[in-house]
């Protein structure tokens, strides 16, 4: 299997549903998808680019992990939650976290080693359970550079700059 295009009227992608589907490459969300399972695309080596539409609330533990040739992975206005190694272990270059998300867990990229920024959209600070990351740039809106800054645990990153 090396796509698969989820029908329209699917909410909720359960837990393990593609789990090691190690040839699966391209998979199209429908709009109108709630959450995305526990480990419900865990070590889909071949996985890449994926699109999360904004319909999405909550990327369950694990939902990516271990998604070896996902260099990219589009968050979408409308998620909240990234539960723990929700997308660890990938080889993402680049993650943009959009401004609607509230609660990032720990472990979040943490084995990602080609990631060379992290942009949160954010302007107030979302809950932080872990400062794994914090080797890696941080970019956040101007306005709240000096937030970022004074909150723990976001003032662990050594670099934390304004998006231009």
């Amino acid at each position: 299997m090396v796509q698969v295009d989820l029908p329209a009227s699917l909410t909720d992608i359960g837990q393990d549903a593609f789990r090691d589907c190690e040839s699966l490459r391209i998979i199209k969300f429908p709009e109108g998808l709630r959450s995305i399972g526990k480990e419900a695309f865990r070590n889909c080596k071949s996985l890449d680019d994926v699109v999360v539409p904004g319909s999405v609330i909550t990327l369950s533990y694990k939902a990516f992990n271990e998604c070896h040739s996902m260099t990219s992975i589009t968050l979408n206005e409308g998620l909240k939650i990234i539960e723990e190694s929700a997308l660890d272990n990938c080889n993402l270059l680049s993650l943009t976290i959009p401004s609607t998300v509230q609660v990032i867990d720990k472990k979040m990229v943490e084995k990602n080693k080609n990631l060379q920024k992290i942009v949160v959209l954010a302007t107030t600070p979302p809950a932080l359970k872990s400062d794994s990351e914090k080797k890696v740039p941080l970019y956040v809106p101007a306005q709240s550079l000096e937030r970022y800054q004074n909150t723990k645990p976001w003032k662990n990153y050594k670099t934390i700059l304004p998006i231009e």
